[in-house]
């Protein structure tokens, strides 16, 4: 089956099959990510209600059973990843819920569902022989203990978390969110550490000198932050007064300061790998600035001119760093991509460069199978620095799509001017797409960029397998059209490589309109044998 980022990619016609979910859809990220919302509610409240600092909610509670429940069911229709493709197939989907995680799901389900209708039933009379019953056999703090169970969806919180890594599109933000993850996983052991030190603290009939009492330190809310401040205390080092007095106590403590002595340590060591990978990342600004800060001192040059180059300095590095997109080409040379893969990511990298000429947006835009095809013959090629991407009077074999970075092109006709700036989304020697063409110019790089090639021959191939044949007729049209034009402005010396006026735009999307207009009066005649190619030869 076919890797695809389409829900219902591998359907085998069933009524059923249209239930499947892909894994990386939006409707399933919405839903993992209210299962993340639910799961941190239950990393704050489960452990406040085991130390009875907060009574049980039983409308929370009840929420929670239907989401887990309805959950329960999703997993059954959503797909998955096997051998680097998604599996669609709805038997196959529940099979191997089957055989992964759905025996502890809805264990914790049952779990749930019992906790919640023995806490619907607290209000009901002594008398009453089941509730003494269960009451007995300490039933319901039994399975407020057997909550920690919830423990395992922590998977859920792991999901999200590696989504939202992936999503992150800077290393700077990503070494962030590492250390924001850090840092909340810090306190939410310490939440639990702190619940568990206050119930070890409450006085009890058996048990009337606790770190509380001995403290002078009150219950509730109170009695939770000097927890929390104590639990804080073991993992750096602070200063607090209070001490465990009773031997469970002095246990605990004795586990947390192992607990604490490791994550502290692993902590620490994270934290420093995250702040010299932003200090790595910031390397080279620092060098260039302290080159800026050695030769103001040396040259006693005044604050205000001084002030005056920062400025200068901040602006063209900030251009500097945005100027050029990294290359569908570099991440190939990164991770071994299959042909399937390649061909969603050109669509997705490149579709807004192809479909920037008005013929192809106007007869291709609802046509994906065509617009992948043409997307994949694109060739990417780069350039750190000033380069020059052709010549003047050499022969056009391609066209060219400007995706980022700056160029200058100058022709015959701008001697006596500046060269033209051309910007990024630009398609440069469109008319070799449709004929023999020779630069009239030339185009060059002015520092890191990035441009498309699009063959002439590859493009025509594809191009003229659109299904449809009224849409042939209209791009054979179109050919016909743009020829006769070019012909028109060789002649006038007005056609250059790229399009230089607001005019030249104006008179291609006319040529557009001209075409599709005209295309009904066309005969049925082979759209390839009406291209007419050209040559700038008869100037």
């Amino acid at each position: 089956q076919a890797y695809s980022y389409e829900p219902g990619a591998a359907q085998n016609g069933r009524m059923l099959q249209r239930l499947v979910v892909h894994p990386e859809s939006r409707r399933r990220v919405i839903w993992v990510f209210l299962g993340a919302i639910m799961l941190a509610c239950d990393l704050i409240v489960m452990p406040l209600q085991l130390a009875s600092l907060v009574s049980d909610i039983l409308v929370l509670q009840w929420l929670m059973v239907c989401f887990w429940s309805m959950d329960l069911a999703i997993n059954f229709v959503t797909g998955f990843y096997k051998d680097c493709k998604v599996e669609m197939d709805l038997r196959q989907c529940m099979l191997h819920y089957l055989k992964g995680w759905f025996l502890m799901d809805i264990l914790l389900v049952v779990l749930d569902i019992a906790a919640c209708v023995i806490d619907s039933w607290q209000d009901l009379q002594e008398s009453n022989g089941f509730m003494r019953l269960l009451r007995g056999a300490r039933l319901p703090r039994l399975l407020r203990m057997l909550r920690l169970l919830r423990l395992l969806r922590l998977r859920r919180v792991m999901e999200v978390g590696m989504w939202m890594m992936s999503a992150i599109e800077t290393e700077r933000t990503l070494v962030i969110a590492r250390v924001v993850v850090l840092v909340m996983g810090i306190l939410v052991l310490n939440h639990f550490i702190a619940c568990f030190w206050y119930t070890l603290g409450v006085p009890s009939e058996g048990n009337l000198q606790t770190w509380l009492t001995q403290g002078g330190v009150s219950t509730g809310g109170h009695g939770y932050a000097s927890a929390f401040h104590w639990s804080m205390t073991q993992f750096t080092p602070a200063t607090q007064n209070l001490a465990p007095v009773t031997t469970s106590e002095r246990i605990f403590a004795s586990a947390v300061v192992l607990i604490a002595l490791i994550t502290f340590s692993t902590f620490l060591a994270k934290m420093t790998s995250a702040m010299t990978q932003l200090l790595a990342l910031n390397a080279l600004k620092y060098q260039e600035e302290a080159t800026l800060r050695r030769f103001f001192a040396e040259s006693h040059v005044n604050a205000r001119l001084a002030q005056t180059v920062w400025q200068l300095f901040r602006q063209q590095r900030a251009l500097k760093n945005c100027q050029r997109k990294v290359g569908l080409s570099e991440v190939s040379n990164i991770v071994v991509l299959p042909l399937d893969v390649t061909m969603q990511l050109c669509h997705r990298a490149y579709r807004e460069y192809l479909l920037a000429l008005p013929i192809l947006k106007a007869t291709l835009a609802k046509c994906n199978r065509i617009v992948k095809e043409l997307c994949t013959r694109f060739e990417e090629r780069t350039s750190s620095g000033s380069y020059e991407v052709f010549a003047s009077g050499s022969v056009a074999n391609h066209a060219i799509c400007i995706t980022s970075g700056k160029f200058s092109y100058s022709g015959p006709n701008l001697l006596q001017q500046a060269p033209l700036e051309v910007e990024p989304v630009t398609w440069v020697s469109e008319q070799a797409l449709w004929g023999e063409w020779v630069h009239a110019g030339c185009l060059t790089s002015c520092g890191p960029s990035v441009w498309l090639v699009m063959d002439q021959a590859a493009f025509r191939e594809v191009l003229f397998q659109h299904p449809n044949k009224q849409v042939r007729r209209i791009l054979s049209k179109y050919i016909d059209l743009y020829v006769l034009n070019a012909q028109e402005r060789l002649r006038d010396g007005t056609l250059l490589d790229v399009p230089w006026t607001e005019f030249d735009q104006q008179q291609r999307a006319a040529l557009v309109d001209e075409a599709m207009t005209a295309s009904g009066l066309t005969g049925n005649s082979s759209p390839t044998a009406r291209i007419r190619p050209w040559s700038r030869a008869s100037r």
